[in-house]
């Protein structure tokens, strides 16, 4: 995942949380690595990753160069199910985030386009 995420964000997005080094902080807790998951294409190459956080927080990069057009809406049904899991199951009192830097429009209109509301 790490190597992942070096190869795909751009070079001024390096530093975005999470950050390499956060990357490895949240790997290391159990109820993190039980909401982690890997997409892969058809030729077996990393499409995607994503983990949910200990704050209903969706994490995610997108090879754009190798995912199809439905993992976005796969990446955010699977982050719904994780909190459904952690949660009552009813839906009530969960919501599920996401966050990017404001100048992110890309992840900005990925995010709209998929349910999230900017607040």
């Amino acid at each position: 995942m790490l190597e992942f995420l070096i190869a795909v964000r751009s070079a001024d997005r390096l530093t975005d949380y999470p950050s390499i080094a956060d990357l490895q902080e949240l790997l290391a807790l159990s109820r993190v690595q039980d909401n982690t998951r890997l997409w892969f294409d058809a030729t077996g190459q990393m499409a995607g990753c994503a983990l949910v956080d200990q704050y209903n927080n969706l994490h995610f990069e997108i090879n754009q160069q190798v995912a199809n057009s439905d993992i976005e809406l796969e990446i955010v049904a699977w982050g719904v199910a994780c909190i459904q899991r952690a949660m009552s199951g009813d839906g009530v009192g969960w919501a599920l985030d996401a966050s990017c830097r404001e100048d992110n429009q890309e992840r900005i209109a990925l995010l709209e386009r998929n349910g999230f509301v900017k607040q």
